[in-house]
């Protein structure tokens, strides 16, 4: 049964409960709504976080990302290049011609797309290595418990040689480079097509040791895992590092790539003669060629390409002169698409 009651509070009393009441809460109620104020506007600052970190986001795909044409890391991007095209008959290429039978008025002209220069770039970085000083490489001074860091994209691996190694390797440089390979792979992974490439990896390389890395890395560097101590516990006086008395690489050392070496000291596949074609030009290359000359002889051939090293990108990049669909690159020869990493078809 519904019934509605009408409350005079203080009328027989002469004292408002209610209001009394209500006053009293009144110093809840006001920290409540400070509370609820302060939400909303916490509400609204993550709101306005997450649009600044997406607008960051995306400047880094943009501008930092080495997939993005536009990536502020590509010195191209800072390349200014300037053509003037001209017709046969010597006429600006974008020069209007009018008609004699064209009616007098006011005509605008729409650019859906200017013409850009094609190329071609490595897939993959082509960084440098970290090399031994030469003649300092000598595996007889490995002992119990060398150890060498290793950073690779911030991700820094102690690899470590206990007695037993040492001895296993018993001062023979392919049983160590053997082993330094298999603790490599422990520590960093595979990568690559069906996973058959090493992340890091070394190799003898004359008379001292690389140590590279394959695929997209960057901070790569190694510096020293331990020192050497004298029989009593106490560090040696001077300092002494495994990594320079057995590698002979200085600690903090990072990967140097310069053009003035051979292919086969920057392919291991390159054994011998080979060819590739730019254009229908042909060029040979064997596996004492240096990357420089090879790069002087497609520049200096004229056939509307420039070929170049991006130090920032580690990458070869291949590019037209010159713009326009007439202006195409055609590439074959596994040199191009197989060392230098072209894929088949170029950007732009």
């Amino acid at each position: 049964m519904y019934t509605n009651t009408m409350r005079f509070p203080g009328i027989a009393s002469g004292v408002d409960t209610q209001a009394m009441i209500t006053n009293m809460m009144r110093a809840d109620t006001l920290r409540l709504q400070k509370v609820q104020r302060e939400l909303i506007q916490t509400v609204w600052r993550q709101e306005m976080y997450r649009g600044v970190n997406t607008e960051l986001q995306s400047f880094q795909r943009t501008f930092l990302d080495l997939a993005s044409p536009k990536s502020l890391r590509w010195s191209a991007t800072f390349r200014t290049i300037t053509n003037t095209v001209k017709t046969p008959d010597g006429r600006d290429s974008n020069a209007v011609i009018i008609g004699e039978d064209a009616p007098e008025g006011k005509y605008t002209i729409k650019i859906d797309r200017l013409a850009v220069a094609e190329m071609y770039q490595s897939a993959e970085r082509i960084g440098g290595e970290i090399r031994s000083e030469p003649g300092k490489f000598d595996v007889s001074n490995l002992e119990a418990n060398d150890a060498f860091d290793i950073n690779l994209s911030g991700t820094k691996k102690k690899i470590v040689f206990s007695a037993q190694d040492v001895a296993d390797i018993g001062g023979d440089e392919t049983a160590f480079i053997n082993m330094f390979n298999l603790k490599l792979r422990d520590a960093f992974g595979m990568e690559g097509i069906a996973g058959l490439k090493q992340k890091v990896e070394v190799k003898l390389s004359g008379d001292g040791v690389a140590i590279f890395t394959n695929g997209h890395h960057t901070g790569f560097s190694i510096e020293d895992g331990s020192y050497r101590y004298n029989s009593d516990g106490t560090l040696t006086d001077p300092l002494v590092s495994p990594l320079y008395d057995v590698l002979g690489i200085k600690s903090g050392s990072k990967p140097e790539f310069t053009l003035d070496r051979k292919l086969s000291e920057v392919f291991d596949d390159i054994t011998g003669p080979g060819t590739f074609s730019i254009n229908c030009k042909v060029f040979e290359y064997d596996e004492d060629t240096k990357l420089s000359e090879l790069i002087d002889e497609v520049n200096e051939a004229d056939l509307g390409v420039t070929l170049r090293y991006d130090e920032h990108g580690q990458a070869f990049q291949l590019e037209s002169t010159r713009t326009g669909v007439a202006n195409r690159i055609d590439i074959s020869g596994g040199f191009l698409t197989h060392n230098l990493g072209f894929s088949t078809t170029a950007d732009g």
